[in-house]
């Protein structure tokens, strides 16, 4: 399934109380994912949700159970009704009863552990943690059936170090493949204000973002995760005339996050950038501002329109997009809507779009 459907499926697994695992390519979002939806299940209860967040791959067994420490209890002899102290040893609380606020799962009415990285884990820790992910439980300690558990891991073709996996699990808890695909992630960039140009870059190239494949030998390579974290270094390297840098320093950051071939691409969109009309030149002169001949620059320039009109420059910039062919008119219609959907409230977007049937219809899709 596409990533966009586990919003719907996902939800019943946890209201049913049933332990699922969810693979995917390296990198596509799953834990993004589990997140969101997490806090719509909060909105829809009306209440917070706890979540705990264990990373498998670097636990050993004994960090499951809890580590074993010395203690007290106190009994009541019965002849002679002193209280009598004793030493005993007991489990302390292991990481999947602590949510990452720092309070005890079972004090909330609803939560979710979540076990990043499980198919890492080494198989004896993979067996520790069997009976918290299909249970809830390890040794004296135990989950209300209100907390959820949730397996992420990778597929066995990624090469991404999966460990033995064992029958007894498997035929225990659900499983779920999803795949990443350019509309469900678009949606998501945009309304987490990814930079444009790195939006516009992935609608150009979803060959490269969404490759779904890793190099023969291991080096940085693309996917939407690393792509998204390029994008929040990159934008950064400002020259002194005020565009982004493309030189040596960031080719090689560029490369260091996203491997050679994407980067070298990405450059490139980085000099298509640089030539194209921005923002202030468009809001200063709208009639005047050249329209780019290239295709991709004009994708480009429409996802960076989109990212920074309000309803001050609204109708400026709709006075220079109505000189770009009409799919490209879409695109920043769509995009800018999704971003903050009361934009349509603005007058002269509200008139442009009674008047653009296909304007109209890409807006009722972008809510």
């Amino acid at each position: 399934m596409f990533l966009k459907e586990l919003f719907n499926v996902l939800p019943r697994f946890f209201d049913a109380n049933i332990p699922v695992e969810v693979g995917s390519q390296p990198g596509a979002g799953k834990s993004e994912s589990v997140d969101q939806i997490v806090e719509r299940m909060a909105r829809r209860d009306g209440f917070p949700w706890g979540v705990a967040k264990c990373f498998i791959a670097t636990l050993a067994p004994v960090d499951i159970n809890g580590y074993l420490v010395p203690g007290m209890i106190q009994t009541k002899n019965e002849e002679t009704g002193e209280i009598e102290q004793h030493r005993i040893s007991e489990f302390t609380m292991p990481t999947w009863m602590i949510s990452t606020e720092g309070k005890p799962m079972n004090s909330y009415r609803r939560g979710v552990v979540v076990f990043e990285e499980w198919d890492k884990g080494d198989p004896d820790t993979k067996k520790a943690s069997a009976e918290v992910l299909l249970n809830g439980r390890a040794g004296r300690h135990a989950l209300h059936s209100g907390i959820a558990r949730i397996a992420l891991v990778n597929r066995l073709q990624d090469r991404s170090g999966s460990t033995k996996n064992f029958d007894f699990i498997i035929n225990r808890r659900g499983e779920l493949t999803v795949t990443t695909e350019l509309s469900g992630w678009n949606e998501w960039a945009l309304a987490k204000q990814i930079d444009p140009l790195f939006v516009a870059f992935a609608d150009k190239n979803p060959e490269i973002v969404f490759s779904n494949t890793l190099p023969e030998t291991q080096m940085p390579f693309c996917t939407p995760r690393s792509f998204v974290k390029l994008s929040q270094v990159l934008p950064t390297f400002i020259d002194s005339k005020g565009k982004l840098q493309h030189d040596t320093t960031t080719t090689e950051v560029a490369t260091g996050m996203i491997g050679v071939a994407a980067a070298t691409k990405f450059m490139q969109w980085i000099l298509l950038h640089n030539e194209s009309p921005d923002f202030d030149e468009v809001i200063r002169d709208p009639e005047g501002t050249p329209v780019p001949d290239r295709p991709d620059a004009k994708l480009m320039v429409c996802y960076e329109l989109a990212h920074k009109v309000d309803r001050r420059t609204m109708p400026r910039v709709i006075m220079y997009v109505r000189r770009y062919p009409a799919e490209f008119a879409v695109t920043f219609a769509k995009a800018a809507t999704r971003r903050d959907y009361d934009l349509i409230n603005v007058p002269s977007m509200a008139q442009w779009v009674q008047k653009n049937a296909s304007l109209l219809n890409a807006i009722g899709g972008a809510r």
